[in-house]
């Protein structure tokens, strides 16, 4: 049985018209006696049929389901015990001739305004009606207490005769096995830590102080394995693909003496793992005016391919990341010496085999519109970026039935005869089809190149190629036609497009980052890059491993060095001079957030520019109402908790673990 996140829990328990009488002991366990008052309802009759619409109870998240009301509580037990459920004693009521209504649909009318339409009885989900009296949806901990979620079926629905039967009183008994002990206490004796009244949240609060425990750490926590704890750190960041470099100059503007530092125990970290760097100038032992520290630095694009269409319960996957484009480093000294890019310094003279283009690649996005993307208006207001809630690229907001969008794209240098690739990723938005909603095809100057069908609120990724002959020396177009079909609603929302193909090796303004194409055959070769204007480069290859490329030719403005190439291979080529500096944020030490232990009533979150005001706020609250106060600095959270990146996930991390490590009364 799955564990249910503590988010959810009171998402889950509805006590509305329910009463507990009391615990009693039982054998091996314990049973808890309820009373059900009866749920409010509207009727609509008719000469045979009464339709019974238990309003309160109304759930767009059922569309297509009988609204029938139920109970869903928890019942606390030792963290350890396997437990058996079974309801006794039931009462219950028949009321014949009578049909419940249909949970409706949500649709959205606008960006503010969501309607509920009804759902005809003739698409009614008979498959979904509950056929047990109760149903243990899941455990969860609430504060120290691991409980069981029950959900009771309180009316039931017989298609068969039209009559709803209504549970009015029950016992839930839970049997524990004979390895459980514990004692009925009055209600004045039962103290559960800081909350030390359980009636409305846990079922059997008589009792439950006697099976409290710690909880454990629900989330997996990964994130701070690699600080150490009584060193310095610089948090610097970069937001482009290239070389970058440190200077002495620049520790001194950030407030850090280098003198006393080994320039050989500099080491760089990114998301946990120690990146290879180059420290010109260490040999000696000491980080002089003139040494600096090289390394190669990217955009924060996500671990997982953005070409992969994503399962409906993961998140959308993204060309960068959703939160910062941004990737964020930690450098630090004074410990063990750090890994350093190993270089190379052979040149093969004689090679046959050379390299002269590369894999060019070119990524069109503009992200203007967030949409979810989805039929069910519920699903789309829950947290969390499942399925297809994203940014979308607008050219004319909407993608209609029978509409075509054209889009110009130039080519440069390209290599004749080659093969050139497209892709074109798109969402469904909109159909009264379920199957077969949406009919596009992908061409490239008038020449198809792939045809599709998708499914309502499914993602679709066009591509194709054609051989680079077929490209015009004007403007080529990539277009996309939606075609109609029998569906009244046809719309589709369009995300990105790529366009990759065979380009000469030519260095513009002195830079290129390129890949080797997918065409080649892997082996020993000569690189010839063209443009090569200045005297002296830069050069590192940088997929699949870091390594630096000390000999090299220039002959005739071609830049040549030998290296073993294999397909997907990626190197960087630029100028001393080009190589741009990082963006310096801020000396610090690391808090340890995880071993801060001591007891707190109140905790506090706030950004640093406002950690001044906020602590006047939280001195204030623990004042007045006599409970102990900590407050913390939001980006003490995003370094410890998500590496230095400003992701929400890193705070529901901190709260998780700040409760399991501190002293009761837990915050």
């Amino acid at each position: 049985m799955k564990n249910i996140s503590i988010s959810l829990l009171f998402v889950l328990i509805s006590f509305y018209g329910l009463s507990q009488n009391r615990v009693e002991k039982i054998e091996n366990g314990f049973s808890i006696e309820f009373k059900i008052g009866e749920e409010k309802y509207k009727d609509i009759t008719n000469n045979f049929l009464t339709i019974r619409d238990f309003y309160e109870f109304t759930d767009a998240s059922k569309s297509g389901e009988f609204k029938l009301p139920s109970k869903t509580f928890l019942v606390a037990i030792p963290k350890d015990a396997k437990p058996v459920f079974y309801l006794t004693d039931k009462n219950e009521e028949i009321t014949k001739n009578v049909i419940p209504k249909i949970q409706p649909v949500a649709k959205a009318i606008n960006d503010s305004v969501i309607i509920f339409e009804e759902v005809d009885y003739t698409d009614a989900k008979l498959n979904n009606l509950p056929q047990n009296d109760f149903e243990l949806i899941g455990f969860t901990w609430y504060r120290e207490n691991y409980c069981a979620i029950i959900k009771v079926y309180t009316y039931k629905f017989d298609v068969s005769s039209n009559q709803i039967t209504r549970l009015k009183s029950f016992k839930l008994n839970v049997d524990l096995g004979s390895n459980f002990l514990f004692e009925l206490k009055s209600k004045t004796e039962a103290q559960n830590n800081f909350v030390t009244d359980n009636t409305q949240l846990i079922a059997n609060s008589a009792i439950v102080d006697q099976f409290a425990s710690s909880q454990p750490l629900l989330l997996q926590d990964t994130t701070g394995s690699w600080i150490d704890y009584g060193s310095e750190y610089l948090k610097i960041g970069t937001a482009k693909d290239g070389l970058f470099r440190i200077t002495r100059s620049d520790f001194e503007a950030m407030g850090i003496d280098v003198s006393s530092i080994n320039p050989k125990t500099f080491r760089l970290f990114e998301s946990g793992i120690e990146v290879p760097i180059t420290v010109y100038g260490e040999e000696d032992n000491a980080f002089d005016s003139n040494d600096y520290i090289q390394f190669y630095g990217t955009l924060n694009y996500p671990k997982l391919s953005y070409r992969i269409i994503n399962q409906p319960n993961e998140p959308y996957n993204e060309y960068l990341n959703r939160y910062c484009d941004t990737t964020f480093y930690f450098l630090t000294w004074g410990l063990q010496n750090g890994k350093r890019i190993v270089n190379q310094n052979v040149f093969n003279p004689g090679i046959s085999d050379s390299l002269t283009y590369f894999k060019f690649f070119e990524h069109i996005e503009s992200n203007v519109l967030y949409q979810n993307c989805y039929t069910d208006e519920v699903e789309n207001q829950t947290p969390g970026w499942l399925r297809n809630k994203t940014w979308y690229f607008i050219q004319t907001v909407w993608f209609y039935s029978n509409t075509i969008r054209n889009y110009n794209f130039n080519v440069t240098d390209y290599v004749a005869n080659k093969t050139a690739k497209f892709f074109y990723k798109a969402v469904s938005f909109g159909s009264n089809i379920i199957s077969d909603a949406h009919q596009l095809i992908l061409k490239i100057n008038n020449a198809l190149i792939d045809s599709q069908s998708i499914n309502r609120n499914n993602q679709i990724l066009l591509s194709g190629g054609i051989n680079t002959n077929q490209f015009v020396a004007n403007q080529n177009v990539l277009s996309v036609k939606n075609y109609a079909n029998s569906s009244s609603v046809n719309v589709v929302v369009p995300d990105w497009y790529d366009i990759e193909y065979p380009r000469y090796l030519k260095l513009q303004n002195n830079f290129l980052l390129f890949t080797v194409p997918d065409d080649i055959t892997n082996g020993l070769m000569t690189i010839k890059i063209q443009g090569a204007a200045a005297a002296n480069y830069e050069i590192y290859k940088v997929k699949p491993y870091l390594k630096k490329i000390e000999n090299y030719q220039i002959i005739s403005n071609q830049l040549l060095f030998t290296d073993t190439v294999r397909i997907g291979d990626q190197y960087i080529v630029q100028t001393p001079n080009s190589i741009g500096d990082p963006v310096y944020y801020y000396k610090k030490q690391f808090v340890n957030l995880r071993s801060k232990n001591a007891q707190i009533d109140y905790l506090a979150i706030t950004h640093p520019k406002f950690f001044s005001s906020a602590q006047n706020y939280v001195n204030s609250v623990s004042s007045m109402y006599e409970v102990t106060s900590d407050l913390i600095s939001v980006e003490d959270i995003f370094d410890e908790f998500s590496f230095g990146y400003p992701q929400p996930e890193a705070i529901r991390l901190f709260t998780n673990v700040t409760y399991v490590n501190r002293e009761s009364p837990k915050p």
